[in-house]
């Protein structure tokens, strides 16, 4: 991997948003720049077009290891239990969803947010961009 050209790091890729998300990207950057990463196996051409990797994002060492191993600079955090599933497991939901969070935001990345809000304005979205004063 090229150093001027880090991978991308998408958590939840197997949910309802992620599998789409994670084909457009590839399609975009490259099979081999977007690394997928969700608890369950990606099926079909999900795990046949680039690089995939088993993830709870609640485990911490885990996160860090992947973001290293695959040479990450973009992380799309997509992992989350939604409001059905979630209402039925309070504690589990928090932790995935809260601590998950928490554990992205630790890594340690802050020009992915860069990158994840200007690719979000490219495909339309009004998102404002805060600069660090710093």
């Amino acid at each position: 991997m090229s150093m001027t050209k880090k991978r991308i790091l998408m958590t939840g890729a197997a949910g309802q948003i992620g599998s789409d998300l994670a084909l457009a990207l590839r399609k975009r950057h490259g099979g081999d720049s977007v690394v997928i990463t969700d608890i369950v196996e990606p099926r079909g051409v999900l795990r046949e077009s680039g690089p995939h990797a088993r993830l709870d994002v609640t485990d911490r060492a885990a996160l860090g290891r992947l973001l290293r191993d695959y040479d990450v600079g973009t992380v799309y955090h997509l992992a989350a239990l939604l409001s059905a599933t979630g209402e039925k497991s309070p504690a589990r939901a928090w932790d995935i969803n809260m601590n998950g969070l928490y554990n992205v935001l630790e890594a340690g990345l802050p020009e992915s947010f860069k990158v994840l809000m200007k690719e979000l304005q490219s495909l339309g979205l009004d998102v404002q961009l805060f600069e660090d004063s710093q």
